[in-house]
């Protein structure tokens, strides 16, 4: 199994969570299941999902990682990804996969800064 501290990375409260390379859509629920428990425990208003380590992915995983994705978002933490590599992001062209429902940046920096400006916003609306 995948220990989540040694995938999960805290940088000024956010997190950042590197996908591990031979993850499959059977582990996934476990991960998630783990990783909303780390959220909730470390109150992190704010998490990254770095797929740089996948290189590919079928519609099962992608499904999965969906899932995992939107179960960290009904926390009511701000979420996003990086690391979509042009493989993965033609595979979900030909998937037919709606880019719409999750937010994507090309570096770790934009994605830090899109989760505090979020993370800000919503404390502000409260």
């Amino acid at each position: 199994m995948y220990p989540i501290h040694e995938m999960i990375k805290l940088v000024d409260g956010y997190g950042i969570f590197s996908i591990p390379a031979d993850v499959d859509d059977a582990t996934l629920p476990e991960i998630s299941s783990e990783l909303c428990a780390f959220i909730v425990q470390h109150n992190v208003p704010g998490l990254t999902f770095d797929l740089s380590n996948l290189h590919s992915v079928d519609r099962a995983l992608w499904s999965a990682l969906i899932r995992m994705i939107l179960a960290t978002g009904s926390l009511g933490v701000a979420v996003n990804t990086t690391g979509i590599c042009a493989g993965i992001a033609s595979t979900l062209a030909l998937l037919g996969s709606d880019p719409t429902n999750i937010q994507a940046f090309g570096t770790l920096d934009r994605c830090m800064t899109d989760l505090k400006n979020r993370s800000k916003n919503h404390r502000a609306s409260l």
